[in-house]
């Protein structure tokens, strides 16, 4: 991925032009288009968002990131781990038990730090075998604590990937 793409794809959203027409540039977009994206673009760099992509962090170091986030920018409202399965562990702990050290410790987190933490993990592939492909909570890889730990878990299908052209499954 290339320095930019949350801004990117933050821009083509809140714009509403598509990526072809972006990419293309002024030549590719017309006048319309061309000035949604200058706004998008300015209304984007006023939002607060920061995003922290050092790879291989423990988890421990990720909740110190979080504490030390949180003092210096006390309007800080949610923080989103992509993905849970990437965060290193202890030597000794299995992937189970990773998983659910830094699941566990994130909902401490939350609740300590008034925190919405949106984690991404993934699924297992069991709802390939089903018939509607639909995914369930217990498809989550690795780990039911995330289950136990979440408030809420959003589960994501794709139907375009399943279904073909002529509308049939």
């Amino acid at each position: 991925e290339r320095p930019g793409d949350l801004a990117y794809k933050l821009t083509q959203i809140r714009s509403g032009v598509s990526s072809q027409a972006i990419n293309r540039g002024a030549r590719g977009m017309t006048r319309d288009q061309h000035e949604r994206v200058r706004r998008a673009v300015f209304d984007i760099a006023d939002w607060p968002i920061t995003c922290d992509d050092t790879p291989g962090l423990h988890y421990n170091q990720i909740f110190a990131r979080l504490r030390r986030l949180k003092a210096q920018n006390p309007s800080l409202r949610a923080v989103v781990i992509d993905y849970i399965g990437l965060v290193r562990g202890d030597k000794n702990q299995n992937t189970r038990e990773r998983i659910a050290a830094t699941s566990n410790g994130l909902k401490e987190i939350a609740k300590e730090l008034d925190l919405a933490v949106i984690c991404l993990s993934q699924l297992n592939r069991d709802c390939e075998k089903r018939p509607d492909k639909r995914p369930r909570v217990d498809d989550l890889r690795d780990c039911g604590d995330l289950e136990q730990d979440a408030d809420t878990i959003l589960l994501v299908q794709r139907p375009g990937n399943y279904i073909e052209w002529d509308g049939e499954p």
